[in-house]
């Protein structure tokens, strides 16, 4: 129960967790209006101000999060407006603002599908994109034509992108046409194969990666790594809602397809199964493998792992033990603020008080000497004594 306790009052206390969040494009709004537009994709606008508290409150704790960017990056053009710049204020004169954080989501001819005022937390933000998604939805002036009868390429092609643009059900149609042998170019059936891929269980995706090298000259590899990726992150989540390991070995198995980063995608997918399976041996080893990666370059990515550790596994104490290797290593090799804060916590779901005393001590003199701002450290030290009195 005493760790327990810890446990909760150490959540209270937030620290940045490094996961991929938001990619912002840094252009003039008009070119990200252009870019929308051109990929057929919404273009969503944080309009803030430098001196807005809940504008910077989102910027360093939800627009980071892992889950907010996963939607945010598949399916808007993302865009940061400092509404007192120059950029800003020609949106400003055609997209009134009035309060900060403003948030809209525009199409491509430049039309509001969705404006939302005041700072959200992730889950909002989430479920936000997903009311603007569904609100984009232009799936139905092709399904129209579609059922007169038309099976012409352009509508067929557009039929499904729409239909996997507002996530609903497009196997079915992309299976049938491509039965149908239609009389289409070599590029256009790559384009496709590519459009019609959602899953990674699927023979679809097969016919998309038989043809790899063509539909990258067409797309790019980035294009097709990140095809590869959605479509890996669906049957991993089919994996996880079955509770059905095998399609998660599919996915992994199909991630092969990658051309970089198979190795770390492997184990993040791992991982995500291990998390909502609450499989710790899973989780530990594959924690301990990519740990090794992030090692030797995004070190700050290792922050996430020892958070989920306390979040999902805070109760077990070899889990515990993990955590400390990994943290121990990490505040090594990063010598931050979070990665101080990741090893103390750490020591302290141990009740090694002594121990994350002088993480925290050292942890302070590395901020000094780093100009990092170490107000964390210093309320973490303040929890620390009080349990030690």
């Amino acid at each position: 129960m005493k760790r327990f306790i810890i446990f909760i009052f150490l959540f209270s206390i937030s620290f940045s967790n490094y996961a991929q969040g938001i990619e912002f494009v840094k252009v003039k709004w008009q070119e990200a209006l252009e870019m929308a537009k051109e990929q057929d994709k919404l273009m969503f606008v944080d309009s803030y101000a430098e001196w807005c508290g809940p504008c910077k409150r989102m910027a360093k704790h939800e627009f980071v999060k892992s889950d907010v960017g996963e939607i945010y990056n598949e399916n808007f053009i993302n865009l940061k407006l400092d509404m007192e710049s120059k950029n800003g204020r020609t949106f400003d004169s055609k997209y009134p603002v009035s309060a900060y954080p403003t948030m809209f989501f525009l199409d491509g001819e430049g039309n509001v599908v969705k404006k939302i005022k005041g700072g959200q937390k992730g889950d909002q933000l989430i479920a936000m994109a997903k009311q603007a998604i569904k609100g984009y939805d232009t799936s139905g002036k092709y399904k129209e034509k579609y059922d007169d009868g038309d099976r012409s390429y352009n509508v067929v092609y557009s039929y499904v992108k729409a239909l996997n643009r507002a996530n609903k059900p497009s196997l079915r149609i992309s299976n049938s046409y491509l039965k149908s042998n239609p009389e289409i170019t070599e590029e256009q059936k790559l384009k496709f194969y590519h459009i019609a891929t959602v899953d990674a269980d699927s023979k679809i995706f097969d016919m998309m990666v038989e043809n790899k090298s063509g539909i990258i000259a067409l797309i790019g590899e980035a294009e097709f790594d990140k095809k590869v990726k959605s479509a890996c992150n669906k049957t991993v989540n089919k994996a996880v809602e079955y509770e059905t390991e095998t399609l998660l070995d599919e996915a992994i198995t199909k991630s092969k397809a990658l051309t970089t980063g198979s190795e770390t995608y492997e184990l993040m997918a791992k991982m995500a199964y291990a998390k909502s399976m609450k499989d710790k041996s899973m989780y530990a080893s594959a924690a301990k493998d990519i740990t090794k990666i992030y090692l030797n370059g995004d070190v700050e990515q290792i922050n996430g792992i020892i958070l989920t550790i306390h979040k999902i596994f805070g109760d077990d104490i070899e889990m515990l033990k993990t955590a400390k290797n990994i943290s121990k290593k990490y505040f090594k090799k990063s010598k931050s603020v979070n990665s101080a804060l990741a090893y103390s916590k750490t020591l302290m779901l141990l009740e090694d008080y002594e121990g994350a005393e002088k993480v925290l001590t050292k942890g302070l003199k590395n901020a000094e000497k780093s100009g990092e701002k170490s107000k964390s450290l210093e309320m973490m030290l303040k929890v620390l004594e009080k349990k030690k009195a």
